[in-house]
């Protein structure tokens, strides 16, 4: 596997595209934290799987 296949399948797993969902959106986000994140698609990603979160719950 090279650098490229590595890098995907780390950031394929740390976003839970793997059929292993988080419990809910805080452990969602922090699976994300420290993803990969120069892809244009990134912050969707990220809004798609903290959508039950607020802004509180974020800060807390």
């Amino acid at each position: 596997m090279d650098e490229t296949q590595r890098l995907r399948a780390w950031t394929h797993h740390r976003q839970r595209l793997g059929g292993n969902p988080a419990s809910g959106p805080l452990e969602a986000l922090r699976s994300v934290v420290a993803v990969y994140g120069a892809h244009p698609t990134a912050p969707l990603a990220l809004a798609a799987r903290t959508a039950g979160m607020t802004a509180g719950d974020f800060r807390a």
